[in-house]
């Protein structure tokens, strides 16, 4: 396996998926968070975070737009590498907004992996069409596939060390 990076900032660290990604990189002794992107300079981030402001006016369209600022603000700060956490789910605004930000990090000079997981399962999310399915022995409907988190978090934590 390759060196781990000397510090890893992750957006989102406090959503479901960054939860996870903090725990793995807390068993290997570092990790770092910080709302500011300029604290990224220099440094290998998982970019997990995205804005839901299902309380906002403006609703799914705001959320498309501080989605997609927040990545082209990630990419002014000038990360050494970038992991970008998308979809293979959802529609609309959101799967909208995730393709938006997987181009502006493509078109970059910054070096990155992109990982489009499906739906994600697992502690503490209980809710939702495939938590429902898993707990009631019924078949997950398509078009949906999922991903334990912590299997989740683990890939993202393995191509950090690329």
């Amino acid at each position: 396996m390759a060196q781990p990076p000397e510090l890893i900032a992750v957006t989102g660290a406090n959503g479901y998926l960054g939860r996870h990604i903090m725990a793995l990189l807390g068993e290997r002794g570092f990790g770092v968070h910080g709302d500011r992107y300029e604290l990224c300079r220099g440094m290998t981030v998982i970019h997990a975070g995205w804005a839901v402001p299902t309380t906002m006016a403006g609703g799914a369209e705001l959320e498309q737009a501080l989605c997609v600022t927040m990545t082209e603000h990630l990419i002014a700060s000038r990360p050494k590498r970038i992991v970008f956490v998308s979809t293979l789910t959802g529609g609309g605004p959101y799967l909208e907004a995730k393709r938006e930000a997987e181009d502006i990090i493509k078109e970059s000079d910054i070096p990155h992996t992109i990982l489009r997981f499906p739906g994600l399962f697992g502690h503490p999310k209980h809710h939702g069409v495939i938590w429902e399915n898993l707990t009631n022995g019924a078949p997950i409907p398509d078009p949906y596939a999922c991903i334990h988190v912590v299997l989740a978090a683990r890939e993202c934590v393995r191509c950090a060390y690329l």
